[in-house]
């Protein structure tokens, strides 16, 4: 049991680390993190947090390839345990390594498959990111009709998130993390 916990919580640190651009911090905390990963890769529910932040810090510093690689193995790991609290959110991780090496056809049908399941599954942390992928997908090739749906769909996630935050900091922290991209009208 302390296994899990310890995965989840060294796991999102890091995600923490990395969307604060503390990745000389992140990296650190990462190399330590792994040294308590099995090699056979274990379970999802505790190794699925680390390898995502990991995934997500190799984005953060232009290592796309190396990101790549490392979604492999989560996507597997969500795949053996019939668990899919993952998936949404490595599909997205999935879609922005292939965007920023400029794959355009690849982003387009992981970003459908995460919006798809994070919204059946009602994963609004893992759907409001995707959604704002699209929303910049859309703005790129100009289609703003498609862009402006996007964007109201993440308001009213990310505006249902914040109001159940429970706690002012916590919402505040959540509110910078979205920063300028969807920032809730309503809020």
């Amino acid at each position: 049991m302390v296994a899990y916990w310890r995965g989840m919580y060294e796991g999102t640190l890091v995600s923490i680390k990395v969307a604060q651009g503390e990745l000389a911090v992140a990296q650190r905390l990462l190399a330590e993190a792994l040294r308590h990963l099995p090699e056979d890769g274990g379970s999802i529910n505790v190794n699925g947090s680390l390898i995502s932040a990991e995934v997500q810090l190799h984005l953060a510093s232009g290592q796309y390839e190396a990101a790549l690689e490392r979604i492999d193995p989560l996507i597997d790991l969500a795949q053996r345990s019939s668990l899919r609290l993952y998936l949404p959110e490595t599909l997205w991780l999935q879609a922005k390594a292939y965007l920023a090496l400029s794959q355009p056809d690849r982003p387009r049908p992981l970003l459908t498959e995460a919006r798809d399941m994070a919204e059946e599954y009602e994963m609004r942390v893992a759907l409001w990111p995707v959604l704002v992928t699209l929303m910049e997908m859309e703005d790129a090739q100009g289609n703003e009709a498609a862009a402006a749906a996007h964007r109201r769909r993440a308001r009213v996630v990310t505006s249902y998130i914040a109001g159940h935050a429970g706690d002012d900091h916590l919402r505040a922290t959540f509110l910078k993390l979205v920063g300028g991209t969807v920032i809730p009208e309503t809020l």
